[in-house]
């Protein structure tokens, strides 16, 4: 059974019961494009909506308005596969029923017999020494079944150590690890990969590793420890794991999925992959410092979990695919360059409760960013905050004190900017709306116009300013 899906372009893709896609005929290949001409069954796929739930490899299972997911007196029936035990899903009933903003919410699983499995598909001769970073955190040790009849019991814990094997022929196999411990490991600030060769690199395995199953003694993963897996396709984890930090470079992972239940809140960053599109965090569980999604090139949306505090540098740069993101309203603090050249995003929902600053960079080239409500409490917004992005208009509000440098410049579309403060904001130079649009209006409360026309590096704009009319 498949279903034929027809996208905008005229390109043509089957979805298998599997969520593989097949380009069918030539056309640029664009998922938020897809239109459904037949559905499975005489039945309806599910629909990409505001509050959307997701198995593990990143299927769509149930998509939901905000009304209708707060009308939920059940969560989602999630699927079943071969392997895995549900557990949860990663929003608690409670918590979708009072949502008042987008969410995507993932599926936490537990391998039935409790093992770490490691699928592996090795095709040529040197594939065939094998290694597997792990970090061995009880004194019980753990017990590796290669998949190929060999079982080994090694007990050194408390380090990271690489554990070799050799497979005598080509072939596919599952390895499966009891026990407590966590994936990868590092040496002298060298990551040594889940899987590798002799030398503690991916280079001659980086294509064996097709999927990971998470089983209840695995802990969570150390940094870099799934780096340049480039076969690995998809993750199940249960809703303890805890991932690390720029975990997912290179691989062909899709979906992530955290847990509500982890013991560390969220250390992640995905940054540099070509496949992550879809991230589910908790409602609560990220700790106050976000993590980065820079440079993940078919990630969509974002939604920063509620304790989130601070907004890393560079958080989202380069996230070209990136459409919209929620952020908390306890975020008090943005770094530079959180979305820089995030040149689909559309809409960003600030609190209007936000008490930091619009800054610098912050919104540098998100061409399709056509509007964009500045929470009230903001008093500065940044050099090219908003430079070369697809504003039509603004409104700043009247606690901004200082405007930085080309603050709007190449704003081509921005025809109307609405000042709400009777005292002008510092101006840090007059290219703060160079090469905006050519008939652009800047209005002003009343009584101030003078004020505004006089102010130093205003002067260059009075001949588009006018006063509000009550």
């Amino acid at each position: 059974m498949s279903v034929t899906v027809k996208y905008k372009d005229n390109a043509i893709a089957e979805l298998t019961e599997n969520g593989t896609k097949i380009l069918k005929t030539s056309g640029k290949y664009c998922e938020a494009d897809i239109v459904v001409e037949n559905t499975k069954d005489g039945g309806n796929l599910p629909k990409y909506s505001d509050v959307n739930f997701y198995d593990y490899d990143g299927t769509l299972v149930a998509g939901y308005s905000i009304s209708e997911a707060n009308a939920l007196t059940v969560l989602p029936v999630p699927p079943t596969h071969d392997g895995l035990t549900f557990q949860e899903w990663n929003w608690s009933l409670e918590e979708v029923q009072s949502l008042t903003h987008i969410a995507d919410i993932g599926a936490n699983y537990i391998t039935t017999d409790g093992a770490t499995h490691l699928y592996l598909n090795i095709t040529a001769e040197p594939q065939q020494d094998v290694y597997l970073g792990i970090n061995i955190i009880n004194q019980n040790g753990v017990t590796i079944n290669w998949g190929d009849g060999t079982v080994e019991t090694p007990t050194e814990y408390g380090i990271s150590k690489r554990f070799g094997h050799h497979y005598a022929e080509t072939g596919k196999y599952i390895v499966k690890i009891s026990g407590q411990f966590r994936l990868g490991g590092h040496s002298n600030g060298d990551g040594y990969p889940l899987v590798g060769d002799s030398v503690g690199h991916a280079a001659n395995n980086r294509s064996i590793l097709e999927k990971l199953y998470i089983g209840e003694g695995c802990t969570g993963m150390q940094s870099y420890c799934c780096s340049r897996q480039r076969a690995l396709s998809m993750i199940s984890t249960h809703k303890n794991f805890c991932f690390g930090h720029s975990g997912w470079d290179s691989t062909k992972i899709k979906c992530i999925v955290l847990g509500r239940n982890a013991a560390h809140g969220f250390s992640i960053g995905i940054s540099n992959t070509n496949w992550v599109d879809v991230v589910c965090l908790p409602k609560h569980g990220m700790g106050k410092d976000g993590k980065t999604f820079t440079n993940s090139l078919s990630l969509k949306r974002i939604v920063l979990p509620e304790d989130t505090v601070n907004l890393p540098y560079m958080m989202s740069t380069l996230c070209q695919s990136l459409e919209e993101i929620y952020i908390p309203q306890g975020v008090v603090n943005a770094s530079s360059h959180i979305f820089r050249n995030c040149t689909a995003l559309k809409k960003v929902e600030f609190s209007e409760n936000f008490t930091g600053n619009i800054s610098d960079n912050a919104f540098y080239s998100c061409e399709r960013l056509t509007e964009f409500i500045i929470p009230s409490n903001v008093t500065a917004i940044g050099t090219v905050a908003f430079a070369y992005t697809g504003l039509i208009e603004i409104a700043i509000p009247e606690n901004v004190t200082s405007i930085g440098a080309q603050a709007f410049r190449g704003c081509s579309q921005l025809n109307r900017v609405y000042l709400k403060s009777t005292t002008p904001p510092v101006l840090a130079n007059s290219n703060a709306f160079q090469n905006a649009y050519d008939n652009m209006k800047i209005y002003v409360p009343q009584g101030s116009l003078e004020a505004y026309k006089t102010a130093d590096n205003w002067t260059v704009y009075a001949d588009k300013m006018q006063e509000v009319q009550s």
